[in-house]
């Protein structure tokens, strides 16, 4: 399991929370626009690259619910599809079971999912997906299992992990995820 992200980590970490609430508010005012979404997923995949105190901060500034919101408005963009999916992955790699629950609970192994399904030949979106998946079926463990499984999941992961068989990052993120399933 890694991180998805460049690290950018010139400014303060007073700069760069109110530069995170900012891009928030931004996506959340102007749900629409693809530019706009596009740009704030891979600012949100940056930062939650760099820090748990930004991960925190996208958590609760509902950095989680914006990114599961653009997913679900802009289907079918890869580069949205990218760095949400990245920038969900980072998140659900800290501890916090209230950012793996909110995922889980705002519909994010749905729009994962189909993600997944909807990008079949990008290898990123493979390995960001199949990470948060393993993180998320580790977390809640039965309900989240069932989840994965009733919505297509098996299959959807099998078919990635077949699709990139010469990606290890793939590979062993999918294995990862199929064997917590």
């Amino acid at each position: 399991m890694g991180n998805a992200g460049i690290s950018s980590s010139s400014s303060t970490c007073s700069e760069t929370y109110h530069e995170i609430e900012a891009a928030i508010a931004l996506m959340e005012s102007n749900p629409k626009s693809k530019a706009i979404q596009q740009d704030g997923c891979r600012k949100l995949m940056n930062w939650s690259f760099e820090s748990t105190t930004n991960r925190n901060t996208i958590s609760a500034a509902d950095g989680i619910e914006t990114l599961i919101l653009t997913m679900r408005t802009h289907t079918n963009e890869v580069l949205i599809d990218e760095n949400a999916c990245g920038a969900l992955m980072n998140i659900s790699q800290d501890s916090d079971t209230d950012a793996r629950s909110r995922i889980i609970r705002n519909g994010g192994v749905e729009v994962l999912l189909y993600a997944l399904q909807n990008n079949p030949s990008h290898p990123r979106i493979g390995e960001y997906v199949c990470v948060t998946l393993w993180i998320l079926s580790d977390a809640a463990p039965e309900t989240t299992c069932h989840r994965i499984m009733n919505v297509g999941g098996i299959e959807s992961i099998t078919f990635c992990l077949i699709q990139h068989i010469d990606d290890v990052r793939v590979v062993e993120n999918a294995c990862g995820a199929l064997i917590s399933l």
